[in-house]
């Protein structure tokens, strides 16, 4: 799920259709993004209601009251991946939020601007004494994904994933090194992307590669697997494998 402000749509309107998806396919997991999803009116009833029946994971850059997550029920179905944003959050304040919902993190990454690596390196160490791991990304443009770390920094961020199988398999697709082209995906099936008006595609890389409207009592998931039609991935977990 994505949010903008220009597209605002009501709390109960997204959880009737999250409680029909419940009626049809059973628990899912739900990747709340943005933008900055905190910034969407009701977030927190929003997240509430639909952690009732559902998973949730919530990329943000933490620019909230965290501590209003302890507040809601089924908490322990919500999980954060934050991302610091070096020139518009503070280092400090930034980890005092990582170390007090410790236990409802799972990937937490500094977006790497050009030229800080250092400070990364820095970060990464302070977070380490409190057993919290922070993950380099690249900076990317948003119209064409292209990357503006020069090739030496490109290294020190792929070093710095040590043996982290996971995350070396979406380097090679982040950085085009690889291709999914042509490539069997489950994108469609077993994952959608969903846009603020509620159309879904199949693919967050490939708009328009509709499967419908989440609000449409006949909306469904593809009954199968199709192969790739994009030159880019940020999911290639659903590569490859059919299951």
């Amino acid at each position: 799920m994505t949010y903008h402000a220009d597209t605002v749509l009501d709390v109960a309107r997204w959880s009737a259709a999250w409680d029909r998806i419940f009626d049809l396919y059973g628990c899912c997991k739900i990747f709340i993004s943005g933008g900055e999803p905190s910034t969407y009116p009701g977030f927190f009833d929003l997240i509430a209601d639909l952690s009732r029946k559902h998973r949730l994971e919530i990329c943000t850059n933490l620019d909230w009251d965290v501590a209003r997550l302890a507040g809601i029920a089924d908490s322990r179905n919500i999980t954060v991946s934050p991302t610091f944003h070096p020139l518009h959050a503070d280092p400090g304040d930034f980890s005092a939020k990582l170390v007090s919902i410790k236990d409802s993190l799972r990937d937490v990454r500094y977006l790497l601007y050009p030229g800080s690596f250092d400070a990364y390196l820095a970060m990464r160490d302070r977070l380490r004494e409190r057993q919290i791991e922070i993950f380099p990304i690249p900076l990317r443009m948003v119209t064409d994904s292209k990357i503006l770390n020069d090739a030496e920094e490109l290294a020190r961020i792929e070093d710095s994933f040590g043996a982290n199988s996971e995350l070396l398999n979406a380097w090679k697709y982040l950085t085009f090194i690889d291709s999914p082209r042509g490539k069997l995906c489950r994108s469609g099936r077993d994952f959608a992307m969903i846009r603020p008006d509620g159309h879904v595609d199949r693919c967050p890389q490939i708009e328009g590669s509709g499967l419908g409207n989440i609000f449409d009592p006949g909306f469904r998931l593809a009954a199968g697997p199709s192969l790739c039609e994009s030159g880019h991935c940020l999911n290639p977990y659903y590569l490859g494998t059919v299951l």
